[in-house]
């Protein structure tokens, strides 16, 4: 359904019309300025300073994903795999300490923790030689 004023074509999907180029009036493009004094800023600036949020969150006490946990304890977990356990027996020592993750998913975790490690160690510079 179309609806046309005077001024505009009508717009096809909402049925509104679209002002014409120059309808509004052009707004100054020069910088704002603003009515602020420099000391007022500088009030603002300490008083932001000293704010504290409304609840704290540390990082130590802030809750984690499966994923996140699994990528921070990855390079003990490899170890482990290393000294010869397989991943059923991690799986059971990480539901130990009730981190509840299934084999296939803790291999795939492994797995890209062990691709994004590779790819970090291609992408990095040679070491530069002075001789």
């Amino acid at each position: 359904m179309l609806h046309f004023v005077k001024r505009g074509r009508p717009s096809r999907s909402t049925g509104k019309t679209k002002r014409p180029s120059g309808a509004w009036p052009r707004r100054d493009t020069g910088e704002n300025i603003m009515t602020i004094t420099a000391t007022q800023l500088k009030e603002i600036r300490q008083e932001f300073a000293t704010l504290k949020p409304a609840s704290v969150t540390l990082e130590g006490n802030r809750a984690m994903s499966v994923k996140e946990a699994v990528f921070a304890l990855a390079p003990t977990l490899e170890r482990m795999r290393k000294r010869g356990f397989d991943t059923q027996e991690i799986v059971e020592r990480l539901h130990e300490k009730g981190i509840e993750v299934k084999a296939p998913t803790l291999a795939k975790y492994l797995s890209e923790f062990r691709r994004r490690k590779e790819k970090k160690r291609d992408t990095l510079p040679p070491p530069i030689c002075n001789s």
